[in-house]
C-alpha cells in the first residue's frame, strides 16, 4: 500500500506538471505569468537571422580577454532586448566568439548594424583657425612630397609657378617649398574657417585618406580629422569635415540617460523641425564638468561625435548647467531609436567583427515546421499501431505511456524556455522510438515468464523487476551521450540533445512507473488468468 501511494503521487505530480505547462498552448486568455510558458520556435522554424561575431581582443592584455567577451555578450543582449526581438539566443562559442540568433526579425540590416555598433559618444573642441591652418599646411607639405603614394590626390595638386623675377638659388627654392604647398589637402577640403566642405565626388577620397594610418600619423600631435554626418536623403550633397583636438573632454561614460524626441514644427532649428533627435542628460559628475567646460570656453565650437562622426559642432554661447543637451542631424526615426539603444546600453570594451551571417526566411521556416510535423506524426502513428498489433492490450498501455512522454517533452521545453528547432524535432522523433523500447524489453520478459508457466501477476513482477536493470543501463548511457552533446555542441546540436535528454527521462518514468501502475490497478487487480500481450 505504501509503494502504491508513492507511485500514485508521483504519477499525479507528473501529469499535473505536464498539463500546467501545456495549458498555454490550448487555453487562451490565461494570466500573463502563465500564458508566457509556451514552446519557443527556433530560428530554423520561425525564420530570422543568425550572426557569428568575433570579439577583437588582439589589443587587450590576456587577463582582460574574458571580461571583454562577457561585456560584449551583456551589451549585445541589452541592445537586442530593447530592439524588441522576442526570444533571442545569445551564447559564447569558444573563447572569443559569440553566436546570436534572432528569430522572427525582419529588418536584417538594422539588426546587424545595431549589434555591431560601438557608439562611442565624445565631446571634442573644434580647432580654431590658426591651429587648423597649421594642420592643413603640415598635411599639404606631406602630401606634396608623397603624391606617388596617393595617385587620386594628384588632381588636387596645382603647383604655383615661380615669377620671372625670382632667383633660382637654394634660398628661393627653400622659400617656395615652405610657402607653395601645392594646396593638395587644402584644395581637397575647400579651405575655410571650418568645418571644411567636401564635394560629394571627393567624399570617398577623403574618407579613405583619414582611415589610412600612414596619412593620419602625419597629422600634428593633438589633432585629428573627422567626417561630418552623411546626408542620406541627398546622395549628391556635399559633406563636412572637421579638424578637432583629439582629446575627448567628456565621453559616453558620463551619460545618465538618452531618449528619442521629435522637434516641434515651429522650431527655429531646421535640423530639429518635425525631425527626430536625441535628448541626453549627463550624470552628476559629467554635468558638473560640462558646466565648467562650457563656461570656460564661450564662443568656441564643441563637436559632438558618435563613433568618430561629427553629428553637431555648435558654438558655445553660454554656460550650460544640468548637463542636458541634444544631438540632432539628418536622422531617420529608426536611426535615432537605435542610437539611443546603443547609448543607453553602454560601449563595447572591444570591437566585434562579423564572421558569418545566415538569414532564414519565414517561408523556409514554415516549410520546416510542416515537414517536421509530418515526420513526427508518421513516426508516432507507425509506433502506435505497431505496439497495438504486436502486443495487443499491453501495447495499448505502452501507447498511453508514449503519449504521456511526448506531452512531457513539450511541457519541459515550455517550462525551461528552450527553443524547439528542427534537430529538436528529430530528437523527439528518435525519442518516440526509444520510448517504447523500454516497454518492449519488459513485455518480452513477461512473455518468457508466461511461457515458463508463471501466473500473470508473477510474470509481470518478474518482467518489470528483471528488465528494469537493462532499461536503466541502456537509457542512462544514451542520457550521458545527450549531456556530452549539449556541453560540447552548439545551436542545433544542443536542441537535439535537450529534447533527447528530456525524452529519456520521461520514457524511463513512463515505462517503469506509469505502465506498472496501469498493470497493477487495471489488469492484475481483476485476477485475470491470461494477459493480452
Amino acid at each position: 500500500m505504501k509503494n502504491f501511494s508513492w507511485r500514485s503521487a508521483s504519477i499525479l505530480a507528473f501529469i499535473l506538471v505536464t498539463v500546467f505547462f501545456l495549458a498555454p498552448m490550448v487555453i487562451p486568455n490565461l494570466p500573463t505569468w502563465w500564458a508566457g510558458k509556451k514552446i519557443k520556435l527556433g530560428l530554423d522554424l520561425r525564420g530570422g537571422m543568425q550572426i557569428l561575431l568575433d570579439v577583437d581582443t588582439s589589443k587587450l592584455p590576456a587577463d582582460q580577454v574574458k571580461d571583454a567577451v562577457d561585456n560584449a555578450i551583456q551589451v549585445i543582449r541589452n541592445r537586442v532586448d530593447q530592439f524588441g526581438v522576442a526570444e533571442p539566443t545569445i551564447q559564447k562559442i569558444g573563447d572569443t566568439r559569440i553566436m546570436i540568433q534572432l528569430p522572427g526579425v525582419k529588418d536584417f540590416e538594422r539588426a546587424r548594424s545595431l549589434i555591431g555598433k560601438t557608439a562611442m559618444l565624445e565631446f571634442k573642441f573644434v580647432a580654431e583657425k590658426n591651429d587648423a591652418d597649421k594642420v592643413l599646411n603640415t598635411l599639404d607639405l606631406y602630401l606634396k612630397s608623397n603624391l606617388s603614394k596617393y595617385p587620386k590626390l594628384a588632381s588636387f595638386y596645382e603647383p604655383i609657378k615661380p615669377s620671372k623675377n625670382s632667383k633660382p638659388d637654394s634660398t628661393v627654392a627653400d622659400s617656395l617649398a615652405s610657402t607653395d604647398t601645392g594646396k593638395v589637402f587644402t584644395n581637397l577640403v575647400n579651405s575655410g574657417s571650418g568645418p571644411f566642405t567636401i564635394s560629394y565626388e571627393d567624399v570617398e577620397t577623403l574618407t579613405a585618406l583619414v582611415k589610412d594610418t600612414t596619412f593620419t600619423n602625419n597629422i600634428p600631435a593633438g589633432f585629428q580629422i573627422a567626417m561630418g554626418q552623411e546626408k542620406l536623403d541627398d546622395p549628391k550633397a556635399d559633406r563636412d569635415a572637421y579638424i578637432l583636438h583629439d582629446n575627448a573632454e567628456i565621453t559616453g561614460e558620463a551619460l545618465k540617460s538618452a531618449k528619442v524626441m521629435v522637434g516641434s514644427a515651429d522650431s527655429n532649428d531646421p535640423s530639429m523641425s518635425n525631425k527626430p533627435y536625441i535628448s541626453f542628460e549627463l550624470n552628476r559628475d559629467g554635468a558638473r564638468k560640462f558646466e565648467v567646460l562650457t563656461g570656460n570656453n564661450i564662443n568656441k565650437r564643441l563637436g559632438i561625435l558618435l563613433d568618430g562622426i561629427v553629428y553637431a559642432a555648435p558654438v558655445i554661447k553660454d554656460r550650460i548647467p544640468r548637463g542636458q543637451g541634444q544631438i540632432s542631424g539628418n536622422f531617420t526615426l529608426n536611426e535615432v531609436r537605435d542610437l539611443v539603444i546603443v547609448l543607453k546600453t553602454g560601449n563595447l570594451k572591444a570591437p566585434v567583427n562579423e564572421a558569418r551571417t545566415v538569414v532564414v526566411g519565414a517561408s523556409l521556416g514554415a516549410d520546416s515546421i510542416k515537414s517536421g510535423t509530418m515526420a513526427g506524426l508518421i513516426g508516432f502513428f507507425a509506433v502506435f499501431f505497431f505496439m497495438l498489433f504486436y502486443y495487443r492490450g499491453a501495447g495499448f498501455i505502452a501507447d498511453i505511456a508514449l503519449v504521456l512522454n511526448i506531452a512531457f517533452i513539450g511541457a519541459m521545453l515550455a517550462a525551461f524556455g528552450a527553443a524547439l528547432t528542427l534537430p529538436g524535432i528529430a530528437g523527439i522523433i528518435l525519442t518516440i522510438g526509444m520510448a517504447v523500447d523500454a516497454n518492449v524489453l519488459i513485455y518480452e520478459r513477461i512473455r518468457e515468464e508466461l511461457d515458463n508457466g508463471k501466473t500473470p501477476r508473477s510474470a509481470v513482477d518478474a518482467g518489470f523487476t528483471r528488465a528494469s536493470v537493462t532499461i536503466w543501463d541502456s537509457q542512462l548511457t544514451t542520457l550521458i551521450a545527450a549531456v556530452v552533446l549539449y556541453n560540447v555542441g552548439s545551436g542545433p546540436v544542443r536542441g537535439f540533445a535537450v529534447t533527447l535528454a528530456i525524452g529519456i527521462i520521461g520514457s524511463i518514468f513512463c515505462a517503469i512507473v506509469v505502465s506498472r501502475s496501469i498493470f497493477d490497478n487495471f489488469v492484475l487487480s481483476r485476477n485475470k488468468k491470461t494477459l493480452s500481450i
